[in-house]
């Protein structure tokens, strides 16, 4: 998902200075996605690799889950920042140029009740 609507991923990506001056991360919005997408990608494939298919050694299944545990930490602010921002992050295209339309408040607890079950 990252990539297909990788423009929209971005807009949840907080801005320089937000949560009251704490967030100081290097590089753009576009590389923060990028990077993320790119670390769930391969946490996916070592989960399934060193789980089901076996195709290498057990461990790398569990090290992949743990670096996807952490992932999942290190993205929470992006979670936080939209939901309290209502940022409209990924969604169904803007029609005829308008803005894509803000998050409803349920859809905001429903990711937070999945951030914290991921957690």
């Amino acid at each position: 998902a990252h990539f297909a609507v990788f423009d929209q991923y971005t807009t949840i990506v907080p801005h320089e200075g937000a949560f009251g001056g704490l967030w100081r991360v290097p590089g753009t919005p576009a590389f923060q996605v990028t990077w993320t997408g790119i670390a769930e990608l391969a946490g996916g494939l070592g989960l399934i690799a060193g789980g089901p298919v076996h195709a290498v050694p057990h461990v790398v299944g569990r090290i992949s889950g743990f670096a996807l545990f952490v992932l999942t930490i290190a993205i929470t602010p992006a979670n936080i920042y939209a939901a309290t921002n209502n940022a409209p992050g990924p969604g169904p295209p803007p029609e005829d140029g308008e803005l894509p339309p803000l998050v409803e408040p349920s859809g905001h607890v429903g990711r937070a009740v999945a951030q914290c079950v991921l957690l």
